[in-house]
């Protein structure tokens, strides 16, 4: 088996180590919310214009207090960069789009050629990501790339641009997205040139803020996989060869990827510890003929099933022609009835490759190929499938009725019925239901499940969490007066406080604070995360949890003072939703702050 290097870019995010170089950065906290950015800072409007007048800072939300960007209307707000034509550079963006978001999509947009001219002609995009909070969907378009778009929370964006080799590798939320060509990106016949940033609002009737923005050359070193396993940081990438590693990427470390071991036939992949779906990006030119089932470089993979399921396993992002083989033994002979699939060219995928197979557990080979001799390069790898979960033993039994078409929820559909109608759910249980998605009067729609539960005291401490067979949203609602009524400007009177996407088969859960409010009661919600694709009948299980808080909760430390270990606590979990999250809303932010200071002092 060959020993040569491959790169391998898991779902983790690479991360930057190491003083960045060359940087741009903007936390909008220098500018006041009064004006507009272009009349006071180097933004812009689209083509050079005075306006994006629909763009300022505000100190409505903020990652890094006090300031951040405001984005609504109608208007494209544009940053302008020079020099950025040759090496590595990461590029990193944090947003927030409000939790009870609707409507059209917006958009975040990096081109790699712009000049304002009033011509589209003389433009070239690299990555366009829309935001899209009707479907839950983050898209990179347009080779229609997704993950589930998280809202409620601050979510970073952080794409590594590698101008020497033609790549980008965009990350969300430190989960890939995409890899693909930086030139080739978007518009196709690019330069290697980081030219401008867009954030367009899209006239979205909501707002989007963004914060801590920055562009900053990557250093020259990073993680090092070795053939067992294990992992050494901060090695260069001569270096990580010389001893027989597979380099991660500039500025990545060990805690932020996952070393594969290597077998001997190909890299091992045991799905049950990896996760479904799972993502890898390598490149087979770096690789020799090691099979001899077609004349080119080819890279090896021996998948450990977990269960039995329609998987998929997909190159269909590639962008070269490969050639792909799924087999029960290594590198067998062409012809042999040990190969399960052979595919050139796939639907929708161009040259590029896909196989989807009913196969039961078990370890199975999976190879790719070029179509001939000179056929080779990078190559996303997506292995896929539905996911299978049982009802929990310990969990009640939601004991609705499947969905259908047309189907009309009387059953627990919350304040999408009418009249509004819940089950009711204690703390500390768990329930079984069923979700999916059906055609409505109006379209497209999803089995909505809302349950009512109460508080035992103000202050308490309530955890929702679920697994699903789909991806899984679940949201905990205050319910205002409790009746599903609407202000005199047609917002509801309950509020979202807290939101979670979940992928399917993963397990998750958050935390937040509830007060007894007007009706001692609390409202969980579960559900698709989308309106298509999800058969109705398809299970999840929801767990939830309360407690009381703590007497003295800005004592985070819980040495029965507040002082500056708590304070140091904040500053260090800033932006994330750790145990410094002191008022439950979802992010350790300024209002946590304010807390550690009102409290200061012995509990």
């Amino acid at each position: 088996m060959k020993r040569t290097t491959v790169l391998l870019c898991t779902g983790a995010v690479i991360g930057m180590a190491g003083t960045a170089m060359g940087q741009w950065s903007d936390n909008f906290d220098s500018y006041d919310t009064v004006q507009p950015l272009p009349d006071q800072s180097t933004w812009e409007g689209w083509d050079g214009a005075a306006g994006a007048s629909d763009f300022y800072a505000t100190t409505d939300q903020a990652l890094s207090s006090p300031n951040s960007l405001a984005a609504d209307g109608g208007d494209d707000c544009v940053h302008q960069y020079s020099g950025y034509s040759a090496g590595v550079w990461a590029y990193t963006a944090w947003q927030y789009i409000p939790s009870d978001a609707a409507d059209i999509p917006t958009y975040l947009i990096l081109l790699n050629t712009y000049i304002p001219d009033g011509s589209t002609d003389t433009n070239n995009w690299s990555m366009q990501l829309q935001c899209n909070p009707d479907l839950n969907i983050l898209e990179s378009e347009f080779e229609g790339a997704t993950l589930p778009l998280k809202t409620g929370q601050w979510v970073k964006f952080y794409n590594i641009i590698d101008l020497d080799q033609d790549l980008q590798t965009i990350y969300y939320d430190d989960t890939l997205l995409v890899q693909k060509s930086w030139k080739e990106g978007v518009s196709g016949g690019g330069e290697a040139n980081i030219a401008a940033v867009d954030l367009w609002a899209n006239n979205s009737t909501y707002t989007t803020y963004y914060d801590d923005m920055e562009l900053a050359e990557v250093p020259p070193f990073g993680a090092c996989c070795f053939l067992d396993g294990s992992c050494e940081d901060d090695l260069s990438e001569d270096d990580c060869v010389f001893m027989q590693g597979n380099y991660q990427g500039h500025g990545t470390t060990c805690d932020l990827v996952t070393c594969l071991e290597l077998g001997e036939c190909g890299w091992v992949l045991p799905m049950d510890e990896l996760g479904v779906p799972f993502q890898y990006s390598g490149n087979t030119c770096e690789e020799s003929d090691s099979c001899d089932l077609r004349p080119s470089p080819d890279a090896q993979f021996e998948v450990i099933l977990p269960y039995a399921a329609e998987w998929t396993f997909s190159v269909c992002q590639a962008q070269w022609d490969t050639y792909v083989y799924l087999s029960t033994t290594c590198c067998p002979e062409s012809g042999s009835p040990d190969i399960l699939a052979e595919v050139d060219d796939s639907p929708g995928c161009g040259a590029a490759s896909e196989v989807i197979i009913e196969l039961e557990a078990g370890t199975y080979y999976f190879t790719i190929e070029g179509f001939s001799e000179v056929d080779c390069g990078p190559f996303p790898l997506l292995i896929s499938s539905p996911c299978v979960v049982e009802c929990d033993p310990e969990c009640l039994l939601e004991d609705e009725v499947d969905c259908f078409d047309f189907y009309i929820d009387d059953y627990n559909g919350g304040c999408n019925s009418d009249p509004p109608v819940f089950s009711l759910m204690d703390c500390n249980t768990c329930v079984c239901g069923t979700g999916g998605n059906f055609t409505g009067e109006g379209g497209a729609t999803r089995d909505t499940d809302w349950y009512a539960f109460e508080l035992p005291a103000d202050d308490t401490v309530v955890t929702l969490g679920g697994i699903a067979e789909f991806e899984l949203q679940l949201l905990l609602i205050d319910p205002g007066p409790g009746d599903c009524s609407e202000t005199p400007e047609g917002d509801p009177t309950y509020t979202v406080i807290g939101s979670r996407t979940i992928p399917p088969c993963e397990s998750q859960s958050f935390d937040r604070i509830m007060d007894l409010g007007e009706t001692g009661k609390g409202w969980a919600w579960a559900g698709t995360s989308g309106y298509e694709g999800v058969p109705c009948g398809s299970i999840y299980n929801m767990y939830l949890a309360c407690q009381a808080g703590p007497e003295c909760p800005a004592d985070i430390t819980g040495d029965g003072v507040v002082d500056v270990l708590d304070l140091l606590e904040v500053l260090s979990q800033w932006g994330g939703s750790g145990t410094a999250d002191i008022n439950g809303d979802g992010v350790v932010d300024v209002l946590d702050l304010l807390e550690v200071l009102g409290a200061w002092g012995p509990c």
